[in-house]
């Protein structure tokens, strides 16, 4: 797997679902990827959560306006860590991404 095949596994870990892609879209797994992986599934795990989360919430908050901008919140958030962790993936730098970092599932 050549550098730029590498990069963009890395990339797609941020992009939902697609942290598979760098599990199994090569034979060896590379550091970078494994760690992007890792990094791009916790993102997941978070966007799963927050979805749960708000979406009880809808059922007991009646007030429209709180629930929007709790929903502005959480796009925004993932927006961000997903963007950070893509900046980070196309610079190849293993940065973790704050706060969710932390936590390793994929053993690198």
């Amino acid at each position: 797997m050549n550098l730029n095949e590498q990069r963009l596994c890395c990339i797609f870990s941020y992009l939902g679902p697609f942290f598979v892609i760098g599990l199994f879209g090569s034979r060896r797994l590379e550091h970078d990827i494994r760690f992007h992986a890792n990094q791009g599934l916790l993102l997941f795990i978070l966007e799963f959560v927050l979805v749960f989360l708000l979406r009880l919430l809808g059922g007991l908050i009646t007030i429209p306006i709180i629930m929007i901008i709790l929903w502005i919140a959480a796009i925004v958030t993932v927006t961000g860590l997903s963007l950070r962790g893509i900046l980070n993936a196309s610079g190849d730098e293993c940065l973790r991404l704050p706060v969710i970092g932390v936590f390793t599932i994929i053993k690198e």
